[in-house]
């Protein structure tokens, strides 16, 4: 990524002595161009004025266009101001570490014919106490630092099962609780700039839904929220994100949208 900055917002008390890398006018910092994966930090040092209690620094990593700074991420880090003994010289300033964490999302889709991974059967619109096969299909995406151990979890109906996977590969790493009904994909790793500049990880599930007499007349879900953890390899936060549930409505199917009401 070309053309960022690091700006931070004054903090009452804070006298600014320098930092590493150095600053343009102790608020902002101009990046050099960030290749995928790639991270670091900025250390700042000064001193509170006396009296002065832990304070919050804020950080923002956005470009300049058109005059005009736009933000594209924002951090916070707590510091805790030390006491100094009388007479002696005043402790180190507080070290920030500006760089904000990843990004990561899952897209989730539903099928009828939409999607080639599976042939799937059964009456559209869907009819009470029939069952008619979907595919539904994860993608994760990632934008800023590499992030590791990411999972994908939802929520399955009560009345939806689980019947196949593909890519048949990634079969082990997928698990169904068959209490709860939550279904989680162990993805693994996932690199900084994933959908982007490189193919996403993509999973397709086939589940089967047989509607209840009591969803006639709606539309009948087919799986609930998804959402998608890991941790970030270069602040080593947990960043985290979430899709909307999906139904028998079909919006990303363009043959069968909109033809979900159970009949």
């Amino acid at each position: 990524m070309e053309n960022l900055s690091i700006k931070i917002d004054p903090v009452s008390g804070f006298n600014f002595e320098g930092a590493d890398p150095a600053s343009l006018d102790n608020i902002e910092w101009r990046l050099p161009t960030l290749q995928k994966g790639q991270g670091g930090k900025i250390t700042i040092k000064g001193v509170m004025a006396d009296g002065a209690a832990s304070q919050n620094f804020s950080a923002h990593l956005g470009m300049w266009q058109d005059s005009s700074f736009i933000v594209i991420k924002e951090a916070t880090q707590d510091v805790q101001i030390i006491g100094s003994v009388p007479g002696s010289s005043p402790p180190p300033g507080p070290q920030v570490v500006t760089m904000p964490s990843s990004h990561v999302a899952v897209i989730q889709k539903a099928y009828y014919s939409g999607n080639q991974d599976f042939k799937n059967s059964g009456p559209i619109p869907p009819k009470a106490g029939t069952p008619t096969s979907y595919t539904i299909t994860w993608q994760v995406t990632n934008d800023i630092n590499n992030v590791n151990n990411v999972t994908v979890s939802a929520l399955l109906p009560q009345n939806v099962t689980l019947t196949a996977v593909l890519p048949e590969s990634q079969i082990p790493n997928v698990s169904l609780n068959n209490q709860t009904h939550q279904i989680v994909w162990s993805v693994g790793s996932v690199p900084a700039g994933t959908g982007a500049s490189s193919s996403p990880p993509t999973i397709s599930f086939q589940v089967t839904l047989t509607p209840s007499s009591s969803q006639k007349g709606i539309l009948a879900d087919l799986i609930g929220q998804a959402t998608v953890s890991g941790q970030d390899q270069v602040t080593g936060a947990t960043v985290q994100s979430t899709a909307s549930a999906v139904n028998t409505s079909l919006p990303d199917d363009q043959s069968n949208s909109g033809g979900g009401i159970v009949q």
